[in-house]
């Protein structure tokens, strides 16, 4: 910890210090990785997804520290498993997959023999006439018959499509007879991608959906970091700011930087910290809400934001002023009648569904996992735009909706 800026990472896509939540998640990664120290493969290949700020990336730096853990505890000192961490960004066409993928002593096989060169590998396949999808299982197979390998891809929603087909079909040959496991991260844009590419994969893989915190994991994301720095937190506190934060992680680490700040002097967090940090938060917010405003509006969906923020407010018991205390969930018919009010008349069956798809991948509306049942992404968020966009039209009947 650096001292002047305290335990926690806001907002950096680093690991926190203490990731809370996700046991069952953990404990699925780990159970894959404790079959390849085995030398034996992945049960299947791993999809995590979820709305930004929910800590995908965090989970995937988890993963790579585990296993660089893991590694430096053998005696030999002789790493157990490789891993590889990549972005669509870095992996732009199927060579350089390839080059990327494929050990030294693979490529020289193919007479390839200049490795230390940026882009000379990627140059080299392609005048032979293309890097050959198959080449990428080819490469991969020969590094894990040396070391069982980890491949982490993040951000993997934006992968090309070519790319993404050749990794797909690469991870099925590969995972299924050798200690290999391909883990993709990205938003909810990440299994209607995945289906696109191969019909089979999103049925196969392991789907781990990644939402926001319960209020006891939320509290633990605070608590845990302050009590190691020696500082002293009430649970009536971490409940207070539970209904601040709503359990979005970008929000709990800002919550438990700004308490940090404010409490270390004394080594006790006391109800005028919250007061104090609430101001700091707000500023956050702000920007974070006008970010979000701005992706709505030039989606063309303000009014279909606003629609179904008046369904969730009009189910019985909602309507807290910070959205919190809203409905927790709306039946998937009830939010497509949503859209379309806000769309309004004249839209197409079709421009609902890509309005939904957009909300969704957006983080605006997340599936509960439970049924065809949608909740507010962030429910401040929910709150934000109802107080500051129009409604086109009154706001259905209380229990007009499901609950």
């Amino acid at each position: 910890m650096t001292p002047e800026l305290g335990p926690f990472e806001p907002g950096t896509g680093r690991l926190p210090p203490y990731l809370a939540g996700r046991e069952t998640e953990q404990e699925t990664l780990l159970a894959f990785v404790g079959r390849l120290r085995g030398r034996q493969p992945a049960p299947s290949e791993v999809a995590l997804y979820g709305p930004r700020g929910n800590g995908k990336t965090a989970l995937l730096r988890w993963l790579q520290t585990e296993v660089a853990v893991l590694n430096e505890r053998r005696d030999d000192g002789e790493p157990e498993l490789e891993t590889l961490w990549f972005t669509p960004s870095e992996i732009a066409t199927v060579a350089s997959l390839v080059s990327e993928v494929a050990s030294p002593s693979w490529l020289t096989k193919l007479g390839i023999t200049k490795l230390g060169l940026p882009g000379a590998v990627e140059v080299t396949l392609e005048a032979g006439g293309g890097a050959p999808p198959r080449m990428v299982a080819d490469a991969l197979l020969e590094r894990v018959r040396k070391k069982p390998l980890v491949l982490l891809f993040d951000e993997a929603h934006t992968l090309d499509p070519e790319v993404g087909n050749a990794l797909l079909n690469a991870a099925q040959k590969v995972g299924g007879e050798a200690p290999f496991l391909l883990v993709l991260a990205g938003t909810p844009d990440l299994p209607p991608l995945l289906r696109k590419l191969d019909a089979t994969f999103v049925s196969r893989a392991r789907q781990l959906r990644i939402g926001r915190l319960g209020e006891a994991a939320a509290g633990e994301a605070i608590r845990r970091p302050l009590r190691d720095d020696g500082i002293e937190v009430s649970r009536e506190i971490l409940a207070r700011v539970f209904r601040e934060n709503h359990g979005y992680p970008f929000f709990v680490q800002h919550w438990g930087e700004e308490l940090w700040r404010r409490s270390r002097s004394r080594r006790r967090v006391v109800a005028g910290d919250v007061d104090a940090a609430r101001e700091a938060i707000e500023r956050i917010k702000g920007l974070y809400y006008s970010d979000r405003y701005a992706e709505l509006k030039d989606a063309g969906l303000l009014s279909a934001a606003r629609a179904v923020a008046d369904a969730f407010r009009a189910q019985p018991g909602a309507g807290a002023p910070d959205g919190y205390e809203a409905a927790r969930s709306l039946a998937d018919p009830d939010l497509s009648r949503a859209v379309r009010r806000g769309l309004g008349e004249g839209c197409t069956e079709r421009e609902v569904r890509e309005a939904e798809e957009t909300l969704r991948r957006l983080g605006y509306v997340w599936g509960t996992g439970v049924g065809e049942r949608w909740e507010p992404g962030i429910p401040s968020l929910m709150a934000h735009v109802w107080r500051v966009v129009p409604s086109e039209e009154p706001p259905p009947a209380a229990g007009a909706t499901g609950a």
